[in-house]
């Protein structure tokens, strides 16, 4: 049986980016404010905020770098990975990031500038390079 590790959000980005180069690689990371709305028990409408850690590498993280701004509703695709490790005091920690694979800016500037064409064609270039090596069939 296969497996499947993917996330869609439509959100607003939270903060500018903060870009790093990490060894060899660029890294972009950013959060993602997604809300939900709902009635409570009175009929009383509400809104809930959940916060969500991203992290974009190498071309995503040009186009992060570029593209994103604080505020710019985004639709973005990902996968969850879970970074562990052991801090100074001896605890044992883990963080849950969404690595972003594909992103579409909504509205605001980028779209109505076709800046949403150029991010997603730059984005879309890393799985065609992947599958340009890969000349076998999908299947």
């Amino acid at each position: 049986m296969s497996t499947l590790n993917r996330c869609d959000f439509i959100g607003r980005i939270g903060s500018d980016p903060l870009c790093e180069v990490v060894g060899n690689s660029e890294v972009a990371r950013f959060s993602l404010a997604i809300e939900t709305h709902y009635n409570d028990r009175d009929g009383h409408k509400r809104k809930h905020t959940e916060w969500v850690d991203c992290i974009a590498w190498n071309k995503m993280a040009k186009v992060v770098k570029k593209f994103v701004r604080k505020g710019a509703k985004v639709y973005l695709s990902g996968r969850l990975e879970t970074s562990r490790w052991i801090d100074n005091t001896g605890t044992k920690r883990r963080k849950t990031n969404v690595v972003t694979g594909y992103l579409i800016f909504l509205e605001g500037a980028g779209a109505r500038r076709g800046k949403r064409g150029e991010a997603q064609e730059e984005i879309g270039s890393e799985e065609q390079d992947a599958a340009a090596e890969d000349e076998s069939p999908p299947f």
